[in-house]
């Protein structure tokens, strides 16, 4: 997690589709031998800098209600 990460030759760190800045590197994972994805490497970025409402997790109930009470409705 952190520090540098290993990408491909030519390719540079992603940048945020809204407001244009270099996003965070979070992390790396690399597929072992035997995975389907063998030989390839999953990486983690995120802007940092803003919180475009398009992009905005939704909360989390603080509670478990049965039923619902309508909160799927706001994914």
């Amino acid at each position: 997690m952190g520090g540098v990460p290993h990408l491909p030759v030519g390719e540079s760190t992603s940048t945020c589709a809204f407001c244009h800045d270099p996003m965070t590197f979070f992390f790396q994972v690399a597929f072992p031998e035997k995975h389907a994805w063998a030989g390839k490497i999953m990486t983690m970025f995120a802007c940092t800098r803003c919180e475009p409402q398009e992009a905005v997790t939704p909360s989390i109930l603080p509670v478990i209600q049965s039923p619902s009470d309508g909160f799927l409705d706001f994914y």
